[in-house]
C-alpha cells in the first residue's frame, strides 16, 4: 500500500466568522469542508490550519510533514506574518506542492513564489463558465472531460500577471470575456497549482480530489 500523502488545508477563517451567508453555509470553515471531503477520497492524511493560529497553525514542524499545502485566501492577505510567509516559500522550494485557492493569487506566499504581482482581471457578474481542457494530454488532466460547465461563477481573465507555466491545462470561456489560463507550475523545486474557478469549497475538494491535484503534484515533486 502507497503512503498516503500529507496535506495541510490553509484557510484564512474570517469570511465565515464575518458574513452571516457564508457562515450558515460553513459554520466550521471551508477548510473543514474541503479538508473532509479529501479524507473521504481516501490516499491523504489530511489537517487543518488557520489565520488566528499561533504563527497561521504553520509551524516548522507542521510544513515539515506536508507534502501539499492548499491555500485559500480572500482578504486578509496582509495579516499573514512575513516570516510565515517565507517559512512556506522555503518549504516549496525545498520540494512541497501548493495548491492556490480562489483569491490566494494575491497572497504574500504566491506573490514571494512567482515573483509577480499576481494581478488578473475580475468581475462578478453571474455568467456561465464554460472550462476547457487545453492539454487533455497532461496527466494532472487525467479523467477531466473536453469541458465542464458553471451556471454561476466569477469571472477571472487574462492578462494574469505570473511567469509562463511549464504547461496550460485549462482555459475559462466566458460571454465577451475569453480566456483566463489558471494554471501555474514552479520549477525547479516545488510544483504551483492555482485554482480560481467555483465559489464552493465543496467543489474545490471534489476538483482536487476526482481530478488528481493533489497526489500529481505530489508526484511530480523531487524529493
Amino acid at each position: 500500500m502507497s503512503t498516503p500523502i500529507r496535506v495541510t488545508v490553509w484557510n484564512e477563517f474570517r469570511h465565515e466568522k464575518r458574513n452571516d451567508k457564508v457562515k450558515a453555509v460553513y459554520p466550521d470553515g471551508m477548510h473543514a469542508v474541503i479538508a473532509q471531503a479529501l479524507n473521504a477520497a481516501g490516499g491523504m492524511t489530511v489537517r487543518t490550519a488557520t489565520l488566528d493560529e499561533p504563527e497561521h497553525g504553520l509551524t516548522p514542524e507542521v510544513l515539515a510533514e506536508t507534502d501539499v499545502l492548499t491555500w485559500w485566501g480572500h482578504t486578509a492577505h496582509g495579516d499573514v506574518k512575513d516570516e510565515v510567509v517565507k517559512r512556506v516559500q522555503e518549504r516549496v522550494l525545498q520540494g512541497m506542492g501548493l495548491i492556490v485557492l480562489h483569491s490566494g493569487h494575491h497572497s504574500k506566499v504566491f506573490k514571494a513564489l512567482m515573483g509577480t504581482t499576481g494581478n488578473l482581471r475580475w468581475r462578478e457578474a453571474g455568467e456561465k463558465e464554460r472550462i476547457w481542457t487545453v492539454s487533455p494530454g497532461h496527466p494532472i488532466a487525467r479523467g477531466v472531460g473536453e469541458f465542464f460547465e458553471l451556471a454561476h461563477e466569477e469571472m477571472y481573465g487574462e492578462q494574469f500577471d505570473g511567469p509562463q507555466p511549464d504547461r496550460d491545462t485549462e482555459g475559462e470561456e466566458i460571454p465577451a470575456w475569453v480566456v483566463y489560463v489558471g494554471d501555474a507550475d514552479a520549477e525547479p523545486t516545488g510544483r504551483i497549482y492555482t485554482l480560481h474557478h467555483f465559489q464552493s469549497a465543496e467543489l474545490l475538494a471534489y476538483q482536487m480530489a476526482t481530478d488528481r491535484r493533489l497526489d500529481l503534484i505530489h508526484e511530480a515533486t523531487p524529493a
